[in-house]
């Protein structure tokens, strides 16, 4: 462990002032040394665990770059790939540890499909593991009745309007956490918005998506499912060659802020614990493009050079 937090932070947040003030608001400093704890203890491990998918090819094309790294041990983990996305799913949590899409400009502006919100458990969870899949009666104290929580997506529902198929698939739980309904609604909805500019912008991007446990706490359980303190999203774009990280506290946040939390890949690893798009060079997860924050379309953009 990095004895100050104060070096662990200037270590690893040194390219923002800004970054590194809500840095210390939000106890990343912490979770820096919590997730270099984690990867200490089980190092080596990889994402050769068990898959339930498609095809092989069909299941790797959705992250062209690599199946993120985790430092979670084989025996809590099952990989399932559908036929929009891939996810690593935390049978413990009973939520994904990571969900990947490969978002493309046709499939995006092909909006076929409407929104069925038809949640459901996923039928790959119960195959393999039946007692680590989430519920419909664990999601039932929702911010609908009050909690403060919605059903949130990983791989948002509007990134499906192509396929009925994939639309419907969405809705599975594990693709789902508990998020804070001002958060799912508001800036959280700016960002998957960003992300889909993006993919249209610049032709196609790989994302992955997921929740973080905070000093591997949650902020509770809603039913038997773990509430994640915080979540977030790295995005490559292969036309443009930058990626792009965020890191979000999983409570109400404004909108406004979104470019405040952009960072490099590299520091989002540092954050979790994991490892993303592995066969990128280095380079390109320790730089990022400038970005900012349009009211007007409440989306992020890239500032020019």
């Amino acid at each position: 462990m990095i004895k100050s937090k104060n070096v662990m932070l200037a270590a690893v947040i040194a390219y923002s002032s800004l970054f590194a003030f809500n840095a210390n608001a939000f106890g990343l400093g912490d979770i820096i040394g919590a997730a270099k704890e984690i990867a200490g203890a089980n190092k080596g491990s990889t994402t050769n665990e068990p898959i339930v998918r498609p095809s092989d090819a069909q299941c790797m094309s959705m992250i062209p770059s690599g199946f993120p790294k985790t430092p979670y041990p084989d025996s809590i983990k099952l990989n399932i790939c559908h036929q929009g996305y891939v996810l690593g799913y935390n049978t413990q949590t009973k939520t994904p540890i990571w969900v990947g899409e490969y978002l493309t400009r046709e499939n995006l502006n092909a909006r076929y499909t409407k929104r069925n919100d038809n949640f459901r458990p996923d039928p790959m969870v119960l195959k393999v593991n039946p007692s680590a899949s989430a519920t419909l009666e664990d999601y039932a104290g929702s911010s609908r009745v009050g909690s403060g929580y919605d059903r949130g997506h990983m791989a948002p529902a509007d990134d499906f309007r192509k396929s009925a198929e994939q639309m419907d698939e969405s809705f599975y739980l594990s693709n789902i956490v508990p998020q804070n309904a001002n958060n799912n609604r508001g800036i959280w909805q700016s960002l998957e918005k960003s992300v889909r500019n993006w993919a249209q912008k610049y032709e196609a991007a790989e994302v992955v998506t997921g929740p973080i446990y905070y000093k591997g706490q949650s902020q509770g359980r809603l039913g038997t499912v773990s509430i994640p303190t915080h979540l977030y999203k790295v995005i490559y774009l292969p036309k443009k060659g930058v990626a792009v990280g965020f890191i979000l506290p999983n409570s109400p946040l404004d909108s406004n802020t979104l470019a405040e939390y952009a960072m490099p890949v590299s520091h989002v690893e540092q954050l979790s614990g994991m490892k993303f798009f592995p066969s990128l060079p280095q380079s390109i997860k320790d730089n990022m493009p400038k970005v900012t924050y349009d009211v007007g379309k409440s989306w992020v953009v890239f500032e020019k050079p």
